[in-house]
């Protein structure tokens, strides 16, 4: 086998287009590729050119590069599309002078790489990239992106807001910009970068001294990930300021509330949405007889009256539609005598989620001087009206309060008539009156 069969065997073999073309253009040789893309036999090539194998479109476009490898003498490289068995492929060209041995320009030679799957591949980083670009810019928190040597390589419009840096001066910089921290901080940061490059995301956060002298407490999370072929770490950084002011907030609030809940002298039962108990107060807790253990996450009523939950559960849901409720009913604790209670139900929000605050307070003590108050006022009634003598109190200003059934029946002056008068009633009325004011 000679070496022109060798290397005819090699290039027929080649997954690239070859082929020769003679000054018009006709193919003087094609590999197997050639012939398999354009769907024809060898013999159906050799001798025609581009156009009439594969038609005008594409013979113009070939006519015209081969013009310019003729005319300049030299190889060139072009990228074309072309509708190739139905479907629109993209290829790249070397083409170059086909010299005979005398060193003249007899044809023009190429080689053609379909790259139809790698431009596909480029169109959809770029749409990616683009993509990435929007997401990149548009996110409120503040993102930096640092290569393996710590290098700033991109920061988003958010990191140059709350840096107060223009990007000119961020990118290549391979320092903790803009905030002033400890050494032994930026050695903590360094550190975490080498142990993000290696595949571990991490999450901190950081108290700093911000751009401008401003104190400020940052959330910091570090991604590894790999751009342009390479390792590198993007940095996630959110001020979270505010969020720590809001919970020393919360925390300071909860301090004064437990303090409240705790030294009030009412019972307090704080519960949830499904009627579980969430907190207890000491004052409940002796009131009840119950320890704080046992109560929390009980769903039923501890020392009411089994009768009463219908009314009290129905009051709990009305108070969690935000209207307060109240009731008295009897309260049976764990051990010793039963009493009276007022219940008062409160709506409030506890950690972003409805709930209802109960107080309740031992009104024994009330009813019984409420009692003793009837009692007693039945009592004077009695004796008020069974007296023989005429009776008539009277309040600081002279007016009538009150007159007794002996003064209605010598003054033939009706009780409800007498109340409120200034003057004295009855026959002499006018002397008698006078004389009291005289006097």
């Amino acid at each position: 086998m000679s070496a022109d069969s060798d290397l005819v065997q090699v290039l027929d073999h080649s997954p690239s287009i070859i082929f020769t073309k003679d000054l018009a253009g006709r193919y003087l040789f094609v590999n197997r590729q050639f012939a398999r893309v354009a769907g024809l036999e060898h013999s159906a090539i050799i001798g025609r050119t581009a156009e009439e194998v594969f038609g005008r479109e594409i013979g113009e476009c070939v006519a015209k590069s081969d013009r310019r490898v003729l005319d300049e003498g030299r190889g060139i490289e072009v990228e074309d599309e072309f509708q190739v068995g139905g479907e629109r492929r993209a290829y790249h060209s070397s083409l170059f002078p086909l010299r005979g041995p005398d060193g003249s320009v007899r044809g023009v030679s190429g080689i053609m790489r379909d790259i139809t799957e790698r431009k596909r591949t480029e169109a959809a980083l770029r749409d990616s990239e683009a993509r990435y670009r929007d997401m990149f810019n548009a996110t409120a928190d503040a993102l930096v992106l640092r290569d393996a040597e710590f290098r700033i390589v991109d920061v988003n419009p958010a990191y140059l807001k709350m840096t107060g840096l223009p990007r000119e001066q961020v990118i290549g910089r391979n320092s903790v910009l803009a905030f002033k921290a400890p050494p032994e901080v930026l050695a903590s940061i360094r550190a975490r970068h080498r142990e993000v490059l290696g595949g571990a995301a991490a999450h901190t956060e950081v108290r700093r001294i911000a751009h401008g002298g401003a104190m400020v407490d940052l959330e910091l999370r570090c991604i590894p990930l790999q751009y342009q072929g390479r390792p590198h770490v993007l940095y996630i950084c959110r001020d979270i300021s505010e969020r720590k002011q809001a919970e020393t907030a919360l925390r300071a609030s909860e301090e004064q509330y437990r303090a409240i809940f705790n030294a009030a002298a009412d019972g307090m039962v704080l519960r949830d949405a499904e009627f579980r108990i969430v907190d207890v107060n000491p004052a409940f807790v002796a009131m009840s007889g119950y320890s704080r253990e046992e109560l929390l996450g009980w769903d039923r009523l501890v020392t009411n009256p089994p009768q009463s939950e219908a009314a009290i559960r129905a009051l709990h849901q009305r108070a969690l539609a935000g209207e307060p409720v109240q009731c008295e009913t009897e309260s049976r604790p764990k051990e010793g005598p039963s009493f009276d209670m007022e219940l008062r139900g409160v709506p409030m929000r506890y950690r972003g989620t409805p709930h209802v605050l109960y107080v309740g307070r031992d009104i024994s003590e009330r009813k019984r001087a409420e009692a003793a108050l009837r009692a007693s006022e039945e009592q004077y009634r009695t004796i008020f009206n069974a007296a023989e003598d005429l009776m008539v109190l009277r309040d600081a200003e002279f007016r009538v309060v009150d007159i007794n059934a002996a003064y209605v029946a010598v003054s033939g002056v009706a009780r409800e008539q007498a109340l409120g008068q200034d003057r004295v009633l009855g026959s002499n009325a006018d002397e008698l009156d006078r004389l009291l004011k005289a006097s």
